[in-house]
């Protein structure tokens, strides 16, 4: 058959094209001409195979074959790739015929787009509700944070303004009381009396001055007032000054400091910070040491860690499972008399806590097997630096 027996698909919208059995292009109307982007003089009696090579690579071509050596009738959804590197979509439907295979093409490439872009839409859609989802998720989290933190706020400023009403106001009283027995006379009293007054004034100043220092430096660190100037402090000297500075409070109780600190361990702290830390730590250790105790401070390398470590324990009543477990959380620690009925505020510790972390350290606590307690601070080692 000619191709002018074909002559009634010419005018239709839809593309239609016959091939013969070697797949030569026998009829081509105007509407596969225009879907192809080529002239129907370019295409009709020209060989499919050699007009687009590759192309008996591609699926449409299996199905064209099927159609050609079997007589199915085959329909399918193709991408096209024009020669100026673009894509056209179309619908094939493919009969069998005695010439060979007729082919009708419907252009669907704004279907496809179309369908494209609302799948794209839709695939954003879901990627900003879920994004949306995650960034609520995280806001929720940040909420509660800090809502937690704000609590814990509350309850240490709930904790320092006690420190403030009681722990100050016991020494000011002293203070009060020394103030009317000096104004009623002291005449009355011995030397020996006055050499007591004098002692129990100068404990409550000392007491009201040590608690003003803590209460004024801790608000800095609060407001982010304090940092850590880290340097390479030798641990021995920083340790002998503390010892030094409370050999005489240890003497009184008759309490051993023994001191176990190589000469060239060094630390990457600051010097400053280290020495209110072990000063705290060596203050706390006397305190709550019985009569003819001992406290023991030792230093060490932490192998493979590039880490110092700082050890301070005592030979005092140590610590009960309650009070290691709230030692460190400030709305939970009370303070604690100690064996001579020595005042504290649980100040001093919660500001040591601090100030490891500054330095980047680690602080924790245990009960020793027999009695007493040891307080352990890891430091980054100044040779790791």
């Amino acid at each position: 058959m000619q191709a002018n027996a074909f002559s009634i698909f010419d005018n239709l919208i839809e593309g239609v094209q016959v091939l013969d059995r070697q797949y030569n292009y026998v009829y081509v109307n105007e509407a596969v001409a225009k879907h192809a982007k080529e002239k129907i003089a370019t295409l009709q009696g020209q060989n499919m195979l050699e007009k687009y090579p590759g192309i008996e690579q591609t699926p449409m071509f299996a199905q064209l074959k099927a159609c050609m050596e079997k007589g199915t009738y085959q329909q399918m959804e193709n991408e096209f790739d024009f020669p100026d590197g673009s894509k056209g979509y179309f619908e094939l439907r493919m009969q069998k015929i005695p010439e060979g295979v007729l082919m009708m093409s419907f252009d669907i490439t704004e279907v496809v787009r179309a369908k494209k872009v609302l799948e794209d839409r839709q695939i954003s859609l879901e990627l900003d509700a879920i994004e949306k989802h995650q960034q609520i998720e995280e806001q929720r989290e940040l909420i509660k944070s800090q809502m937690e933190a704000l609590k814990d706020a509350s309850a240490t400023k709930d904790r320092f303004m006690g420190i403030i009403a009681h722990d100050l106001r016991s020494p000011l009283n002293n203070l009060f009381g020394f103030a009317e027995l000096l104004i009623q006379g002291v005449g009355g009293m011995s030397s020996d009396d006055l050499k007591q007054l004098g002692k129990e004034l100068k404990i409550a100043v000392n007491s009201s001055i040590k608690l003003l220092d803590n209460l004024f430096v801790w608000a800095q660190v609060q407001m982010g007032k304090i940092t850590a100037e880290q340097e390479e402090t030798a641990l021995a000297p920083a340790i002998k000054a503390v010892v030094d500075l409370y050999q005489n409070a240890a003497n009184l109780k008759k309490i051993e400091i023994q001191v176990a600190v190589p000469n060239a361990l060094v630390a990457w702290v600051d010097h400053d910070q280290l020495a209110f830390i072990v000063r705290n730590l060596v203050n706390n250790a006397i305190k709550f040491t019985p009569n003819q105790g001992s406290v023991c401070i030792k230093a060490y390398e932490v192998s493979d860690t590039n880490q110092v470590a700082i050890e301070v324990s005592d030979t005092g009543s140590g610590l009960n499972p309650k009070e290691l477990q709230d030692i460190f959380h400030s709305k939970q620690r009370k303070s604690k008399y100690g064996t001579n009925g020595e005042t504290g505020t649980g100040l001093g510790l919660i500001l040591v806590q601090e100030f490891v972390a500054l330095n980047k350290g680690e602080l924790s606590v245990e009960k020793l097997p027999e009695k007493g307690s040891c307080f352990k601070i890891l430091l980054p080692s100044a040779v790791a630096e």
